[in-house]
């Protein structure tokens, strides 16, 4: 197959050099064609890629698939490649996430196939599955007008994704009945709730604690058209105790000042004792701490539950921010998908995945090689100010500044190096396109900033020149 290279042919060996050393033995078989590299194993199935923007080779999981199947595999007896990958990583086509699922939908779909996927959405049997999927969820909409459900769709299943819903929403009587078996499902979960708050105020007979469900139970529209709530709430209302004694309220209240000393007493016991002569006043739900002149000093922070100093909070138009810096980096990395964690310090996830390690001080201890993949200590990053890869790789990595300068240009291999000694032994001629020793070619030590002081053109080629030059000016 053209543009296949088996494992032990000379231009293997040349490709094999650009990948990391933990999958070179895996690598049976490597295909380059326009340069978009890609990389198969003993079973001819490809597991690696090399991205044409970062020049960075990847596993499948990080690039979209174009065709099926998934992933794609090689077929020497019919020469051909089973299914294609996209040649950009998920990062530089601006994904969010940098990982997928492998087997999942593919990106690109014939006619006749999207046809038949629109016609399969469009059955009686569709719409009755839908039915039946809708009893299973509970849905509480927010207050308003009951907008077209394509949240529940995708989430239904994976194929109706949001081109696939566009395209069939053009159809006004698939959206209009989707939206039917959608509002009746609602009205349905909003009766049977209203139901239940009657039940809950029958109970307690509509007591001080249980105002607040008439209140929500008034202001309802289904409430003011249905008759027989009606009914059923002036019922309640009639069976009420609304009699209460003064003094059981009195001594709820005094009950309910001794609990809340107790619970200031228990949070600033976790302070200083410079913090508690500096407070002296407290926010009604024990959230923020301020001094004499109503300055803020301590805050809780809702997504730690942790008492914290206004240095640790971002200081915004309308004030502190309610959440910590810690927790706010943490909640945006949570957000995306595929991303770690961490400690929640910046700088320490790059790409959704944890670089950088801290010790019980916060200083960096150990560091994310991008060649090897491994956390090793800061002291091996020492080669290049803030490199990613360590000094034992670095060595090895081609086209590096130290000892494979200039072995590469736009992709190309222009220079070949002796893997035990790292000088230059072969050189690419830049009009012939052959790979020369360094005697064929002319010294120009007048070069600036020359890696070999040697001139890009082979002798055999520079003198074919000087000839066609001298016929052109004699004519």
């Amino acid at each position: 197959m053209r543009n296949v290279h088996k494992k032990g042919s000379v231009q293997f060996q040349e490709l094999i050099t650009t990948i990391p050393m933990k999958i070179r033995n895996s690598v049976y078989y490597i295909r380059s064609e326009q340069g978009n590299v890609s990389f198969f194993d003993i079973n001819q199935t490809q597991f690696y890629q090399k991205c044409t923007e970062c020049y960075g080779v990847l596993p499948i999981e990080y690039f979209d698939i174009h065709r099926k199947p998934d992933p794609p595999k090689l077929d020497l007896e019919k020469s051909i490649l089973v299914g294609r990958v996209r040649t950009k990583c998920r990062i530089c086509n601006g994904s969010r996430s940098p990982l997928r699922t492998i087997g999942g939908s593919v990106i690109q779909r014939s006619q006749s196939e999207f046809r038949e996927l629109l016609n399969s959405f469009n059955s009686e049997t569709f719409f009755n599955e839908f039915k039946v999927f809708l009893k299973t969820l509970n849905i509480q909409p927010p207050p308003g007008e009951i907008k077209f459900p394509s949240k529940i769709l995708i989430k239904w299943k994976s194929e109706l994704k949001r081109n696939v819903i566009n395209s069939l929403r053009s159809n006004t009587k698939w959206e209009d009945r989707i939206l039917e078996i959608y509002n009746n499902k609602v009205i349905k979960d909003k009766r049977t709730t209203f139901l239940e708050y009657l039940d809950q105020i029958k109970e307690k007979r509509v007591t001080s604690r249980s105002r607040s469900w008439i209140k929500s139970f008034i202001n309802t529209t289904q409430f003011k058209n249905d008759q027989k709530l009606n009914f059923l709430y002036t019922e309640c209302l009639r069976k009420r105790d609304s009699n209460k004694n003064q003094s059981i309220k009195s001594l709820k209240e005094k009950i309910r000042v001794l609990e809340e000393k107790k619970e200031l007493n228990n949070i600033l016991q976790n302070f200083s004792k410079k913090t508690r002569d500096l407070i002296k006043k407290v926010s009604p739900k024990k959230v923020k701490f301020y001094t004499i002149d109503n300055e803020l000093i301590i805050k809780k922070c809702p997504g730690c539950n942790e008492y914290k100093g206004i240095y640790d909070y971002t200081l915004t138009k309308n004030g502190y921010s309610t959440r910590c810096n810690k927790c706010k980096v943490i909640l945006t990395r949570t957000n995306r998908l595929g991303s770690d964690v961490g400690t929640g310090k910046k700088g320490e996830i790059y790409k959704g995945r944890v670089i950088k390690k801290y010790d019980s001080n916060g200083n960096i201890v150990q560091r994310r090689c991008t060649s090897c993949d491994e956390f090793k200590p800061v002291k091996k990053f020492s080669f290049r100010k803030r490199s990613s890869v360590c000094d034992d790789c670095f060595i090895e990595i081609p086209n590096n500044y130290l000892t494979r300068k200039g072995e590469y240009y736009k992709g190309e291999l222009v220079r070949i190096y002796d893997p035990k000694t790292n000088n230059i032994i072969q050189k690419k001629c830049s009009k012939c396109k052959k790979f020369k020793e360094l005697n064929d070619f002319y010294l120009n030590r007048m070069i600036r900033g020359s890696i070999d002081y040697r001139s890009n053109k082979c002798k055999s080629c520079s003198l074919e020149e000087r000839l066609n030059s001298k016929k052109n000016k004699d004519k």
